[in-house]
């Protein structure tokens, strides 16, 4: 039986953890952040869950999406790698940058 502010703070934490995990993410290179912290931070919010419901009922929350999520992320890196190989190198920079309202836009 788990104990009843660890729910109410996992109900309230988790949806923040993994909103801050996307930012992150979205930061991209550039800036302090990227694809490990977000992990770092969306595994964090998984574990919380874990404490508050117990493993069964994460499975049951997070279970589907699990495999389709492994599978998108690992397509991501190995195309941004191809993409970046083409440009002559490999595991280099490269930024994105357009402009939108006015705003300078740049995504790594």
């Amino acid at each position: 039986m788990t104990e009843i502010y660890l729910r109410l703070g996992d109900r309230i934490l988790t949806p923040i953890l993994l909103l801050i995990a996307i930012f992150l993410f979205l930061r991209g290179h550039d800036l302090p952040g990227g694809g490990f912290i977000a992990g770092l931070v969306a595994a964090a919010a998984i574990e919380l869950t874990i404490l508050a419901l117990g493993s069964a009922a994460t499975r049951d929350r997070y279970g589907p999406w699990l495999a389709p999520l492994l599978g998108i992320g690992l397509m991501v890196a190995v195309t941004a790698e191809l993409i970046r190989m083409g440009g002559g190198g490999f595991f280099l920079g490269r930024w994105i940058k357009f402009g939108l309202s006015g705003e300078k836009i740049e995504l790594g």
